[in-house]
Order: structure tokens, then C-alpha cells, then sequence
């Protein structure tokens, strides 16, 4: 799956009524549906935030992290470089 479709995917998550024809879109996600869904621990979510690389805001007592938030931070990680296998 492409960033592009799990972006896709994060953001349609939520269930919809059977009245509704188009799926909701999510504005903003916990730290535990962000961990989830790109696949890393909570401490590391926490981490990037600390580092500045990720972007959260507070709603009350909650921490919350936009969907522009997630895309920018998931855009800005470098590609990954593998050696040439032998």
C-alpha cells in the first residue's frame, strides 16, 4: 500500500450510517490511532512531536494530530535506500 492509499484509508476510517452514500472524512486522530496506523509505537508518536517533526495540538486534556499534520510528517520522511543485493 502507497502512502497515498493508506492516507486514503486513515482518513476514511470512520463508520458511517448506511443512510450516508460518501464515507466521512477525519479531520484529526489520537496518538493511538496515529501509532496504529502508520505502524509505530506510541513513545515514538511522542518522540517525533518532542523533535518538532510532527505536529500535535490539544483539545482539553487530549492530544490530537490533524490530518494535515499526519500528511505533512509522513511526506517529509526520507526514502528509504537499500544497498545493491549481491
Amino acid at each position: 500500500m502507497n502512502l497515498s492509499q493508506t492516507l486514503n484509508t486513515l482518513l476514511t476510517s470512520v463508520a458511517r450510517p448506511p443512510s450516508i452514500e460518501q464515507p466521512l472524512s477525519r479531520h484529526a486522530f489520537s496518538i493511538d490511532e496515529v501509532a496504529v496506523s502508520i505502524g509505530v509505537g506510541r513513545d515514538k508518536v511522542y518522540d517525533e512531536i518532542r523533535a518538532g517533526r510532527l505536529t500535535a495540538k490539544r483539545a482539553g486534556r487530549r492530544t490530537i494530530i490533524t490530518a494535515d499534520a499526519l500528511r505533512d510528517y509522513l511526506e517529509q520522511l526520507p526514502n528509504l535506500q537499500l544497498p545493491p543485493s549481491t
